[in-house]
């Protein structure tokens, strides 16, 4: 799993695109689920998150709450699971920081 820019800054009500890449060495199957991680994040309110992406690309469009203030940050999980006979999960995160 390749998570690019894993720290972004973002405006209230603004939408930005969060990238991954998920591959698995087997070529397993891997399903994987973009989350916010609310214990992290100070938004109070959750952001809009809708995935995006087909293949291997994990992305996902996150909308910051339109009530976010300078300083909150939101923290997004991206969960990856192979479907082998031994499934693996990996994990990767991006912090988004309200500006």
């Amino acid at each position: 799993m390749r998570v690019r820019d894993q720290h972004l800054t973002a405006r209230p009500g603004q939408t930005v695109d969060v990238r991954a890449q998920v591959t698995d060495p087997d070529g397993d199957h891997v399903t994987s689920t973009w989350s916010v991680y609310a214990e992290a994040g100070t938004t109070g309110a959750s952001p809009a998150v809708r995935a995006t992406g087909g293949g291997n690309d994990r992305n996902a469009r996150v909308t910051v709450p339109a009530d976010a203030k300078a300083g909150q940050r939101i923290v997004l999980n991206l969960t990856a699971t192979d479907d082998g006979e031994h499934s693996l999960t990996r994990y990767g995160q991006v912090v988004i920081a309200v500006g």
